[in-house]
């Protein structure tokens, strides 16, 4: 039977002598699901085999998407959000870095923001001197501030008159 399209979904044919079964192949549509980052981190679609290196990929329609986030050294991820346009894709965190979304109806881009991590630095009060943050060529007082991996940390040491540095 030859089947000749009408457009907008229809179809007809002319009825042969005899029984016709009508049947339909359905395959399920792709959307694009793009990765992007911020900060000094990577997001990686994740499968069973390992991480893929695309930053594009086209999945189908109901598709359960993994994906990985990893960080950097001395970075953290501060947030990750996955978006059809302006709605929002529920994702759900499967741990160590791990999560991952139902394929929608559209185009999905997934966005993962790392950060630096913060550590501390404390200044104990000491006797016979005095040690104080210098921040833009200015001392500052209080005894704790976050400083990045990689910063300069600078101190100013003031020593009571007749005393010298031990360490």
């Amino acid at each position: 039977v030859e089947l000749n399209d009408e457009g907008n979904g229809y179809y007809s044919f002319i009825m042969p002598k005899g029984n016709v079964t009508v049947s339909a192949g359905f395959s399920s549509t792709e959307y694009a699901v793009q990765l992007k980052t911020e900060g000094s981190g990577t997001l990686r679609f994740h499968t069973e085999e390992g991480n893929l290196t695309v930053d594009k990929m086209d999945c189908e329609v109901g598709e359960k998407i993994y994906l990985q986030a990893t960080p950097k050294e001395h970075f953290a991820l501060s947030s990750i959000a996955a978006l059809k346009g302006e709605e929002t894709v529920e994702l759900t965190d499967e741990g160590n870095g791990i999560y991952s979304f139902i394929m929608p109806l559209g185009e999905v881009t997934v966005q993962a923001e790392f950060e630096n991590i913060q550590y501390q630095v404390s200044i104990e009060s000491s006797q016979n001197g005095t040690v104080q943050f210098v921040v833009n060529e200015n001392t500052v007082e209080g005894s704790q501030r976050n400083y990045d991996a990689g910063d300069t940390v600078r101190v100013q040491i003031t020593l009571d008159a007749g005393y010298t540095l031990e360490e």
